[in-house]
């Protein structure tokens, strides 16, 4: 009896929102699995040399939540782009450590301490005069180190204003850079390396470059990428993050976003200079798209750094969908995500999502959807595009309501392939 109230409620649902009812039923709603990490992983990704993902994997009925072992701890991922960063992230460890076992490092690092000490105990005593005699020694940098100092919310993943004034953070995104690693990564183990690195290297006497050509395996270590996402890649290594703010605060307000919304936007901490600026490049890609500042407004309900780096792949994704696949017309809010619509009047969801289940969530989302099609502007076709893919039973429910699937996007949308498989 309670399965036949919940079908007859669903309907009534469907009903009320203006879509037909849906052919399945909310008791075939499955549970998260558990899955195993070497049915669902490429090689590279499940073992090498320095790290190892556990076989246990718990999907939360969107994202993977993996486990991976090191010889430098134990960490977690959540999704397979995580897992990527992460074992990237791991390989370049393995690289700073024999970089600090080299006895020139040591000795640069002990030079930098004591090159840095006096600086250090200077702007602690008295902060207020040594700022004003750093700003007026920089010419051209003080508004650079206004901005920084008294400017837009710095994100959590930012070294502290210090380092920004003295330089040292502009030598820790080069050192970053050259090891092809996020310099605002929360990897803590990563930041620790990061920052003994960049101090030797912030003293002038390490010559890293020169170091990494003679340590095995280095050579290999940065991570290539191409096109738009190379070019972003480059400026959030090469600009300090309070001009990576002003930059996109430019941007979202010549995009017509206003400027209430852009300000809460670029004061909100859980976004690093990098997912901020990723996410507002891709905006501007799509030339044309309307309602773009759905993506801001959605931003400003972000709570952690899982949630703004979905989001911000997400544009990612729906930028390339817009180069590769067709152009976007605009976007549309539902529940706390977006879809889009083409200009050939096709409705599309673009997710970085690992393993979809047929959840309530899932369920929601389409209900919703389906009152699309009962309007007289209904989409011609449907299309769900997800970085990784669906269980057998969210496929089989998507393709019943005439949804196309399109699997393991990233080959598509990032290539210069036309279909994904």
């Amino acid at each position: 009896m309670r399965r036949i109230a919940k079908s007859i409620l669903t309907a009534a649902l469907a009903v009320l929102i203006g879509g037909a009812a849906p052919a399945w039923a909310a008791g075939d709603y499955e549970q998260p699995p558990v899955l195993a990490a070497s049915q669902i992983l490429p090689k590279e990704l499940l073992n090498g040399p320095h790290h190892e993902v556990a076989q246990r994997v718990v999907n939360d009925g969107i994202f993977n939540h993996y486990t991976v072992n090191s010889k430098y701890g134990q960490f977690k991922a959540v999704g397979i782009t995580a897992l990527r960063k992460l074992v990237q992230e791991i390989k370049a460890i393995e690289i700073m450590v024999r970089v600090e076992q080299d006895k020139a490092f040591a000795k640069s690092f002990e030079d930098s301490g004591k090159r840095t000490a006096g600086g250090f105990k200077s702007l602690a005593k008295d902060p207020e005069k040594t700022l004003k005699g750093a700003a007026a020694g920089v010419g051209s940098l003080f508004d650079r180190a206004g901005e920084s100092l008294f400017g837009s919310q710095r994100s959590q993943a930012e070294g502290s204003r210090t380092e920004d004034l003295i330089g040292f953070s502009k030598t820790k995104r080069e050192v970053a850079e050259k090891f092809g690693v996020d310099v605002y990564s929360a990897n803590q183990v990563l930041q620790q390396h990061l920052d003994k690195i960049a101090w030797a290297e912030y003293s002038g006497g390490l010559g890293l470059a020169a170091a990494l050509t003679v340590i095995p395996g280095a050579a290999g270590i940065a991570v290539s990428a191409t096109g738009a996402t190379r070019l972003l890649n480059d400026v959030v290594a090469t600009t300090p993050p309070p001009d990576l703010r002003r930059m996109n605060r430019e941007k979202l307000l010549a995009l017509g976003v206003d400027r209430d919304t852009t300000n809460l936007f670029i004061n909100n901490p859980v976004f690093t200079p990098r997912e901020q600026t990723f996410l507002v490049g891709s905006l501007e890609a799509m030339k044309g798209a309307a309602n773009r500042a759905l993506f801001i407004k959605v931003a400003l309900g972000v709570q952690n750094r899982t949630q703004a780096a979905f989001l911000s792949h997400m544009a990612q994704l729906h930028a390339a969908y817009d180069q590769k696949i067709a152009k976007i017309k605009s976007f549309h809010p539902v529940a706390r995500i977006l879809y889009a619509t083409t200009v050939k009047g096709d409705l599309v969801l673009n997710l970085p999502a690992d393993y979809i289940i047929w959840s309530p969530r899932v369920g929601d989302v389409l209900r919703t959807l389906a009152s699309k099609q009962g309007m007289a502007a209904g989409p011609k076709g449907k299309q769900v595009w997800t970085v990784g893919r669906l269980s057998p039973l969210a496929a089989k429910n998507l393709k019943a309501q005439d949804w196309t699937i399109k699997q393991h996007s990233e080959s598509a949308l990032f290539s210069h392939q036309k279909e994904a498989k």
